[in-house]
């Protein structure tokens, strides 16, 4: 039996379901932990700040809540450096994070999953000194992306990304940008740069393959969009983009290590859909196998 398990709990994640299992979760973590503290998130920011100070009183941490929340946590046990089991129970809204690495939504599964697991490695990434579970973007088209209601994308499929996407067009702004990988230099007019380890973002299936290795080979997706001249084009990009499909308006690589410089205007940077960030100059890596995950798959 291990022995000491921080369950945190986001009260506030989804349609506040996340509070509604604290018994059931108690009470199966204690078949294999001997001691369980649990704490209930109060605001933004909040588990970063109590994991980096208290991570090294505990032997694994479960968390119930969103990608935002398993954002948070991510990122207080890098500041801790600490690499200790995480699991995760997903009660968000998109749950792009469980859907890649094949994290059931039924909470009980969840739960027994957890409770006989055991911890898988897998990479993440880090934009400055943040870092993300599976994405890090810029730009409108991402927000169209995150925007885009979930009842929409469910009856209309990419008609509804479109739709939205229209909206968009007469505010969309272009980002002069140079991005250098390892091996490549690219100077373009870009409306979206996205970096994800990722099969999933926005709700989006971006990559159809299953193999959970991609998302441990120590190497970033990244996807650049180019600025549409007209609303045929935007029309075109966002299909592509949702489709997995060839566009001359989108362009794919991967690397370990990628930085934007921008000239001009700034853009803000979003990671795992939280702030994060703004910069002239942004710098992103992979940490390979650097998050512990409790799973339990015998296909893996």
């Amino acid at each position: 039996m291990d022995n000491k398990l921080l369950l945190i709990i986001n009260p506030n994640s989804g349609d506040g379901d996340a509070k509604h299992w604290m018994f059931d979760m108690v009470s199966a973590f204690s078949e294999k932990y001997r001691y369980i503290t649990t704490y209930l998130s109060k605001g933004r920011g909040d588990i970063i700040s109590t994991l980096s100070e208290c991570s090294g009183e505990y032997d694994a941490v479960v968390c119930c809540g969103g990608d935002g929340t398993l954002h948070e946590v991510l990122n207080g046990l890098v500041r801790s450096g600490r690499d200790i089991p995480i699991g995760y129970i997903p009660t968000g809204t998109i749950n792009d994070f469980a859907f890649s690495h094949g994290i059931p939504l039924n909470a009980v599964q969840c739960i027994e999953n957890i409770k006989n697991g055991k911890a898988s490695k897998y990479d993440y990434g880090m934009i400055e000194d943040k870092a993300f579970t599976y994405v890090a973007a810029f730009g409108s088209f991402i927000d169209v992306c995150y925007k885009t209601s979930q009842d929409a994308k469910a009856m209309f499929g990419i008609v509804a990304y479109v739709t939205e996407a229209i909206k968009k067009l007469s505010s969309l702004k272009s980002y002069k940008v140079k991005v250098q990988t390892e091996s490549e230099t690219i100077e373009e007019e870009l409306v979206c740069g996205l970096v994800s380890n990722s099969k999933s973002i926005a709700g989006i299936k971006i990559f159809r393959n299953s193999d959970p290795n991609l998302l441990r080979d120590g190497m970033m997706d990244v996807t650049l969009i180019k600025y549409p001249k007209s609303i045929a084009e935007f029309g075109e990009a966002v299909t592509a983009f949702i489709a997995s499909a060839e566009s001359p308006l989108i362009y794919r690589t991967k690397a370990k290590n990628v930085t934007f410089s921008f000239e001009g205007d700034v853009p803000e940077w979003t990671t795992d859909g939280e702030f994060g960030g703004s910069a002239q100059k942004m710098n992103l890596h992979i940490v390979p196998q650097g998050i512990s995950l409790l799973e339990n798959n015998p296909d893996k």
